[in-house]
Parts: structure tokens; C-alpha cells; sequence
């Protein structure tokens, strides 16, 4: 039998990036989304966006979804249940977001606290771009950390951005002082604008990232919020 080719590509031993997605409305034209598979001997685990259309048949070949991850209410969307209905797996998310996310499909746990969940995922929530906005820990099979930030900061043609509500930036600055204190080898973005959807860092490269991404508050044009 021939091999399927996949349109999803491996970007580490144990991870896979989705084709990108591009969210309305139009007037932010070099947004992407994406969504990364992590593989796990006990049940692939999935991270932001449900929305990948072109990919459902990737992640079957690559041994489904156990649980399927938000960092935050905008990579919200019909995929949810799509992938759901098809894998049967759970919806994780934070309990900011879940009122959205349940108008599609079922949530079947919400946090607010930092903790830890099974295969080594730990949940940190990191309000400030959205209320319930949260990011990832977790390590790699090689044994380096992975940090899954969703767009809490993201790629911009080679700079570090930030978006927030004027309301939410006190808790954003909170947010980037806890994620100061982390050393991800690498970090996994939800969106980017546009740039690739993966960075390697060393503890000063992450430190001076977080420092420009908050820069970029007072720097970057004024934009309008946007749904996917």
C-alpha cells in the first residue's frame, strides 16, 4: 500500500504543524493560524485551532486525538466539534473561554490555576491578550521543553509583538513576568504575522523576546480585534 502523503509537516521528532489558516477579517492579510500535534505513546494531544480542514485526514494517519488544547477564545471555531465528532476526543481550555467554546461543542474540563494534566502537560494561564488566554509547558521526547504560547506574544517579520486590550494589560505585563521566569528551548505559536510558527531560544533570547513584545504595545499600529 502506498504511503499517504501528509500535508502536515514534522517539524521535531514528536511534532507536526498544520497547513495554516487565515482567519477574517481581511484587513489583517499576513495573519495565519496554526495548530501543532503532539505525539504521545499514550494519545496525541492537539493544540490551538480545530479549523484545519485540509488536515483531518493527517492527524488520522498519525494516530488521531486523544485531547485538544485552546490558548485562548479566538482559535474557537466549527472544527472544534469536526475533529471532536471524528476522534472522540476531550476539549481543554480555560474557563474565561469556554462559554464560546462550548457554543460549538462540548468542553469537557476548564482550568483558572496553573497546574498539571496527564502526559506531562502543565496549564499555565497568561490573561492579557484575551481573558482566557493560557499557554503550555511540556517536553519533548529528546528532552527539550516546549512551550505552547498561543499568540499571548507572536512572530512579525523577524520582530516580537504583543496585542492586548487596553483593560487587560496590567494582567498582560503580569503574564510576561511569569513567562520571564521559563526557559523553552522552544516555543510554539498559535499565530503568527507572519513568520514561521516555531522559534528555538536560548534564556536571554526568550528574556529580550518578551522585553520587545511588550515595546511593541506602545509601537505597533491600533488594530481591530478579529474572529476566526
Amino acid at each position: 500500500m502506498k504511503q499517504q502523503q501528509l500535508k502536515m509537516q514534522q517539524v521535531y521528532p514528536d511534532l507536526w504543524l498544520s497547513q495554516p489558516v487565515f482567519p477574517e477579517p481581511k484587513d489583517w492579510p499576513d495573519l495565519k493560524f496554526h495548530a501543532f500535534l503532539l505525539k504521545r505513546d499514550e494519545g496525541n494531544i492537539l493544540f490551538y485551532t480545530g479549523d484545519i480542514t485540509e488536515n483531518y485526514d493527517d492527524l488520522e494517519a498519525l494516530g488521531g486525538v486523544k485531547r485538544h488544547y485552546l490558548s485562548h477564545d479566538h482559535e474557537v471555531g466549527p472544527g472544534l466539534a469536526t475533529i471532536k465528532a471524528r476522534f472522540g476526543n476531550t476539549l481543554h481550555t480555560h474557563s474565561a473561554a469556554e462559554p464560546l467554546a462550548k457554543t460549538f461543542t462540548q468542553v469537557d474540563e476548564t482550568f483558572h490555576a496553573r497546574g498539571h494534566h496527564p502526559d506531562g502537560i502543565e496549564v499555565i494561564p497568561c490573561p492579557g491578550h484575551t481573558a482566557g488566554s493560557a499557554c503550555y509547558l511540556t517536553r519533548a521526547s529528546d528532552g527539550r521543553s516546549y512551550l505552547f504560547i498561543g499568540d499571548t506574544i507572536y512572530p512579525s517579520g523577524g520582530k516580537w509583538e504583543a496585542l492586548v486590550d487596553e483593560s487587560d494589560r496590567e494582567q498582560f505585563l503580569q503574564s510576561i513576568e511569569l513567562l520571564a521566569k521559563l526557559e523553552p528551548d522552544v516555543v510554539l505559536f498559535g499565530a503568527t504575522m507572519p513568520d514561521k510558527a516555531f522559534h528555538e531560544f536560548t534564556p536571554q533570547t526568550w528574556r529580550n523576546a518578551l522585553k520587545e513584545a511588550v515595546q511593541s504595545l506602545d509601537n505597533i499600529p491600533v488594530r481591530n480585534g478579529y474572529d476566526q
